[in-house]
């Protein structure tokens, strides 16, 4: 048929031509290293999550010490606020940055496994410590995935990764119970460390194209840090990471168990955290225009406050719950609000180094939130050290006290003099 030979051969181009052809299997290969990596990713998270709900209850058994507890859980954070800043550094120093993912996924089994089959404290803190090196990896795991999209879809990028990494976490922490009831403690660790393995193997099939590296200079960095838009914000961050590591990460695990939970039921407990901070994390990008950054700040400080007092009067553990919820709607409202500020006013260039600027700084209070918060339980009890943290948060909302940190830290550009 003319009409049928007609329509073919117009058609032929654009569907059996050697150039499409190679189009669609770059695009299809393209989309396969994105979706492996993706799966990595998330192992990788599970690898880290999936013992944590219940952590401070298994080093609870080693030693009665909440001090001695906050110090071994506070150096998860520690290696992170020293270590992510000069990977993200010796990346582009290098030109690469796969390796030191390997090699971050190496050290989440390692830790997992050293956690596990430990008999001693000591050898917890060691093994805290290496999943801490384990998670400073998150830093070229972002740029890594970043340089599957077009400049313009950075922020979709790391978007997609936090959802990732959220959806992982979930999953992770609402099976920890679970699994412990299933095959004990050491079953929460093994699995782990096999889910790392797994991230490991799938990352090695992921390409990555070597790049030019970039000599690495000081004075821009701390010239960062000497502005108060970029400053501020990293110190309000890292208020808000110090009651939320010494609440959720540490110290509500262990009130709970005092109030008679199982282990799925604190397994839960951080499950509900992860979840409302991701519905947080999910919804601030569409009030921001809205209610303006001060105003999400504030909030965010004031749900913290409130959380942390209710943690303090909790007579059961479904109170525990609602305070545990409270927490992450904060810290999904103040993170990514704060994160953003402090790359707001920054040129293009800089964004990198003042992004590492404030992961930093905030780390800083991964770390203390549960050494400090140790101390002050040994000494005072949780619920009363839990009401003494809920003080720097509902101060900083009072203007003559907050101003100082939270007006610069929020300030338009028009107030700023720009």
């Amino acid at each position: 048929m003319p009409g049928t030979a007609g329509y073919r051969l117009a058609h032929r181009p654009a569907t059996q031509t050697p150039s499409s052809m190679q189009t669609h299997s770059t695009t299809r290969a393209h989309g396969w290293q994105i979706a492996v990596f993706v799966g990595a990713v998330f192992c990788y998270w599970v690898g880290l999550y999936l013992y944590a709900p219940t952590l401070p209850i298994y080093v609870k058994q080693y030693s009665s010490h909440l001090g001695v507890i906050g110090l071994v859980l506070s150096m998860y954070g520690l290696w992170q606020a020293l270590l992510r800043f000069p990977v993200g550094v010796t990346s582009d120093l290098l030109g690469r940055a796969k390796p030191f993912i390997l090699f971050g996924y190496l050290l989440t089994a390692l830790g997992a496994w050293l956690i596990g089959f430990a008999d001693n404290i000591f050898w917890i803190g060691v093994g805290r410590s290496v999943t801490g090196l384990a998670a400073a990896t998150w830093v070229p795991i972002v740029v890594v995935f970043s340089r599957f999209f077009p400049p313009a879809q950075a922020i979709r990028a790391t978007a997609l990764m936090a959802m990732v990494g959220g959806a992982a976490r979930i999953l992770a922490t609402g099976a920890t119970g679970f699994v412990n009831s299933a095959g004990g403690y050491s079953l929460a660790f093994n699995l782990a460390a096999v889910a790392a393995v797994l991230a490991l193997v799938l990352m090695l099939l992921v390409r990555e194209t070597p790049r030019a590296p970039t000599k690495p200079s000081l004075g821009p960095i701390a010239a960062l840090a000497s502005r108060p838009h970029v400053l501020f914000p990293a110190l309000l961050n890292a208020a808000s990471q110090f009651v939320n590591w010494a609440v959720t990460f540490s110290f509500i695990p262990i009130l709970a168990v005092n109030k008679g939970a199982s282990d799925v039921e604190v397994s839960l407990l951080m499950t509900v955290f992860m979840a409302v901070n991701l519905v947080g994390l999910s919804t601030t990008a569409a009030f921001v225009n809205r209610l303006g950054a001060r105003k999400l700040v504030r909030t965010g400080f004031l749900l913290l406050g409130m959380a942390t007092v209710l943690a303090a009067w909790a007579p059961t553990v479904w109170w525990l719950f609602l305070a545990q919820g409270l927490v992450g709607l904060a810290t999904g409202i103040g993170y990514p609000t704060l994160m953003g500020l402090s790359i707001r006013e920054v040129s293009d260039h800089e964004r990198t180094a003042a992004m590492g600027l404030h992961q930093g700084i905030y780390g800083v209070g991964m770390f203390t939130g549960p050494f400090i918060a140790g101390f002050l339980s040994e000494q005072f009890g949780i619920q009363t050290t839990f009401l003494l943290l809920a003080v720097p948060c509902l101060l900083l909302l009072v203007p003559q006290v907050g101003g100082r940190l939270l007006l610069p830290a929020t300030a338009d550009p028009a107030e700023a003099g720009h």
